[in-house]
């Protein structure tokens, strides 16, 4: 992992699990990275998809306060020629 720019760890997103199979991110800093979608959980595996675009990703912890997940992901090259792959690990704490 490269080190150029994180400053984490991030506290300003909220993810919104709902029990009709919805989810929705909002973030209070960058308005363009709120989105929502449909959201399935089977064993340790969460899919989630976005206008159409799955992404599988790893449950490491599950609980009644916390969900911990990581993602591998490989979204090609973008529009700038950079090959965009990596690496994340998200830990969510139950907000009330």
């Amino acid at each position: 992992m490269d080190d150029e720019s994180y400053d984490g760890p991030y506290t300003f997103t909220t993810l919104t699990f709902g029990a009709d199979g919805k989810f929705k991110r909002v973030t209070s800093v960058f308005e363009d990275f709120n989105f929502a979608g449909t959201y399935k959980l089977s064993g340790n595996t969460l899919e989630m998809t976005v206008e159409g675009i799955t992404e599988n990703m790893n449950v490491l912890k599950l609980t009644d306060s916390q969900l911990i997940i990581e993602y591998f992901f490989d979204d090609g090259i973008d529009e700038y020629g950079d090959h965009l792959v990596g690496y994340m690990k998200l830990e969510c704490q139950r907000i009330k």
